[in-house]
C-alpha cells in the first residue's frame, strides 16, 4: 500500500509541475510589489521560468501547450505564442513575441516582448505614480496611453480610467518605441 501511495504522490507532483500556463498564471503579477517593479524596470523579470532572450523551445517547455502559435504575415522572422483565459469576472490575454534571423530555426527565435492585457490586474493612475514613480516617457495610441518605466510600459485605457495591462520589452524595442513616438 505504501508503494502505491508513493507512486500516486509522485504522479501527482509530476502533473502539478508540468501544468500548462494560462494567461492569468503567465501575466498576472503584483504591479504594486517593489521587487516586481524593480525587475520589470530592469528587464530581469521571469514569467513561469522564462525571461527576455529565451527561445521558443524554452518557453514551450516551461509554459506547456495551452497556446496558439502565430507567424506574422508582415515579417519573415517572427513568431507569437498567445494565451487566453476567460472566467465569469475576468478576461486575460498574453502575447509572447519572438524574433529570429535568417537561418534560425523557429524553435530558436528569442523572446523580444510580452504584452499582457487583463481585467484581473487593473491599476489606478494614483497607484502608478505612488508605486512606479515618474515615467521615462509616454506615448498615445488609439484610446490608450502607454507610460514607460525602464523596460516596462503600463497601458492606461482612457475609456476604462485605469491601467489594464503592460508591455514588457527588451532594450532594443524600448529604443525603437522612443524613436517612433518622439517629436
Amino acid at each position: 500500500m505504501k508503494k502505491v501511495m508513493a507512486v500516486l504522490l509522485a504522479l501527482l507532483m509530476l502533473v502539478a509541475w508540468s501544468s500548462p500556463a494560462d494567461a492569468a498564471q503567465l501575466g498576472q503579477i503584483n504591479l504594486k510589489n517593489k521587487t516586481t517593479i524593480k525587475a520589470m524596470k530592469n528587464g530581469t523579470m521571469t514569467f513561469k521560468g522564462v525571461k527576455l532572450g529565451n527561445t521558443i523551445k524554452t518557453a514551450k517547455k516551461k509554459w506547456g501547450t495551452d497556446y496558439s502559435g502565430v507567424r506574422s504575415q508582415y515579417q519573415y522572422y517572427d513568431y507569437s505564442l498567445n494565451f487566453d483565459m476567460e472566467t465569469d469576472d475576468d478576461y486575460d490575454t498574453v502575447e509572447a513575441y519572438f524574433t529570429g534571423q535568417r537561418g534560425n530555426k523557429t524553435a530558436d527565435y528569442k523572446l523580444k516582448y510580452i504584452d499582457y492585457y487583463g481585467t484581473s490586474t487593473m491599476l489606478k493612475y494614483k497607484d502608478m505614480t505612488k508605486y512606479w514613480g515618474k515615467p521615462d516617457f509616454k506615448y498615445v495610441s488609439a484610446s490608450e496611453e502607454v507610460y514607460f518605466f525602464g523596460q516596462t510600459g503600463l497601458v492606461y485605457d482612457n475609456d476604462n480610467g485605469s491601467f489594464v495591462g503592460y508591455k514588457y520589452v527588451d532594450k532594443a524595442t524600448v529604443k525603437a518605441i522612443k524613436k517612433a513616438f518622439s517629436k
